[in-house]
């Protein structure tokens, strides 16, 4: 199994999901489709759940936008099918009461404080979960919970969570797929790309937002995308590549570097073996073999591909992503130039979790990574930035892999376009460290690694349940917290400059630390500033051929 499968599957988030409760019902018209009817809850959020906004026709092949009409009101209080995943058969992970569908999951939940409103602004949710699991029905991502307290505030905002396919649904390509793509005379353009289905979800998504929001009380001009881990990866390759779908982005906790971009071939391999494991003669054309793993049973394929290795990411595509891509977002060219503003931060202790993971904790780990990935020019810097221990501790090999796994997967690239926009001055950028630790995320942790011994850490995906204000599962000084936090994302939505809230931009080198005592404040930048330009540069070097970055 190879690191980057190894680390996928670290990042399944364990969530919990369940029906909201409502206390009545609402209708909403919505044009050229028919009636809605959401649940309204004690509180009065108007939720309108599983809306359709786009119909997988077939694997491997872009959705199209939802036409359909109903006759009557449709049943908008429960929420819609989740894409197809690995799921744990446990209820406190799976989601109790929602199904799974390959061809109806691409829904999305739109929660208001009242459709009568005109205008408010929109924030628009895309989940993380290493691009293999999530799904707008989870627990976790019930935004009736954040409603309220935006009205508390007055910053009332409306806000969406769509669905993206996901795993070897979402990201499989390959020679042979795209030699089927190539030769569909009836696509074209960005249609024509290969191994980036959810990609391409996530757009029809943010589309229907902008075509439909006007009627839930949302205002189109002014839409925040906001995400975690693959959510925020997934919005950075927004922001390169479509234009006019948002004015502002929230990145938590990714960014396109975080994971690889691999070729569209490096698939191919994967799709050869499972020709093999299903009997499948690898003599037909492309077509014959992608129609016959076609109708193999999602969950066979799905458990199959994984535990062949499958590693489902974006692919560099040459349609939508390009070699380039990475390029030009590093020297921001080729940025959605209408995007007014970015937040982006991360949590103190991203690589934690990881660093149990992988040999980057051992001896003969470290060796080999210094060997493989890193320059020869740079070796020398970077043994004295992350020195090998003097000892067989074990604590002192996982702080090691747990400081290279961060900083290079996390604190690096997020430092890195965090001052590339503030020096640019194109987009406002507002950099933030998140360095509370949340008590029920931990737990969480312990479970998924089966280690009860976990340290306490402010851990990838730990500002998670304040962005939805989970307040049952908080405690009272994360609650604080938590409120801080969702004020300022509320406020930036508002398109509010946060510098008049205590909050100063990046181009004057502050950042601001949420927790853990004050609740937040304003600072110097607290990441190593050695292991923050190591990282400039071995991106220079490494990615962009040593092409002048930033001074």
């Amino acid at each position: 199994m190879s690191l980057w499968t190894i680390i996928i599957v670290a990042l399944l988030f364990t969530l919990t999901a369940s029906g909201v409760s409502f206390t009545t019902t609402t209708t909403l018209n919505l044009p050229g489709h028919g009636i809605l009817r959401g649940g309204v809850t004690s509180e009065g959020v108007q939720c309108f759940l599983g809306i359709p906004f786009a119909n997988v026709t077939k694997r491997w092949y872009p959705a199209s936008p939802y036409n359909g009409t109903w006759e009557g009101e449709r049943d908008s209080t429960r929420y819609g099918p989740y894409c197809p995943q690995i799921m744990s058969g446990s209820s406190t992970i799976d989601s109790p009461g929602a199904v799974a569908s390959e061809h109806d999951c691409l829904n999305l939940n739109v929660y208001t404080p009242d459709t009568n409103s005109t205008k408010l602004p929109v924030m628009v949710w895309i989940y993380g979960g290493a691009f293999t699991q999530g799904a707008n029905s989870f627990y976790l991502y019930d935004a009736a919970n954040v409603i309220p307290y935006t009205k508390n505030i007055s910053h009332p905002v409306v806000i969406v969570s769509i669905n993206y396919r996901l795993d070897v649904l979402g990201f499989l390509a390959g020679n042979d797929i795209a030699a089927t793509v190539a030769n569909d005379t009836s696509l074209t353009g960005t249609d024509k790309a290969v191994g980036n289905w959810g990609l391409m979800d996530q757009k029809l998504g943010l589309e229907w937002v902008k075509k439909n929001i006007q009627h839930f009380g949302g205002d189109p001009e002014r839409v925040t995308v906001y995400g975690e881990s693959a959510g925020s990866i997934s919005i950075h390759y927004h922001m390169l590549l479509n234009r006019g779908l948002f004015k502002r982005a929230i990145l938590q906790s990714g960014t396109i570097n975080t994971v690889p971009l691999m070729p569209v071939s490096d698939d191919q391999p994967l799709f050869d073996k499972l020709l093999e494991k299903y009997g499948i003669d690898k003599n037909l054309g492309s077509q014959g073999k992608v129609d016959a793993l076609r109708r193999i049973n999602y969950t066979t394929l799905i458990n199959d591909a994984n535990a062949l290795g499958a590693v489902p990411l974006p692919r560099q595509d040459n349609v939508l992503i390009h070699s380039d891509t990475l390029k030009q977002a590093l020297e921001f060219e080729g940025y959605d130039e209408s995007i007014e503003a970015v937040i982006i931060g991360d949590c103190k202790d991203e690589g934690v979790f990881f660093s149990q993971f992988n040999n980057l904790a051992k001896p003969e780990g470290y060796k080999s990574y210094v060997e493989m990935q890193i320059p020869q020019n740079l070796r020398q810097e970077f043994m004295s930035l992350y020195p090998e221990p003097q000892s067989n501790d074990t604590q002192d090999w996982n702080a090691l892999g747990s400081s290279i796994n961060g900083d290079f997967m996390f604190h690096g690239p997020i430092h890195l376009y965090a001052k590339s926009w503030a020096a640019h001055g194109k987009y406002k950028t507002w950099y933030y460290h998140f360095d509370q630790p949340v008590e029920a995320f931990i737990k969480i942790m312990a479970d998924i690694s089966n280690n009860t011994g976990l340290p306490s850490a402010v851990y990838h995906g730990s500002d998670v349940f304040p962005t939805f204000f989970r307040t049952g599962v908080l405690t009272p000084h994360e609650t604080l917290v938590a409120q801080k936090l969702v004020e300022y994302w509320v406020r930036f939505a508002y398109g509010e400059d946060l510098s008049q809230n205590g909050w100063s931009s990046f181009g004057t080198g502050k950042v601001l630390l949420f927790g853990p005592d004050p609740i937040s404040r304003e600072s110097e930048d607290s990441r190593s500033v050695g292991q923050m330009n190591f990282y400039q540069k071995y991106i220079n070097e490494i990615l962009l051929q040593n092409s002048t970055l930033i001074e």
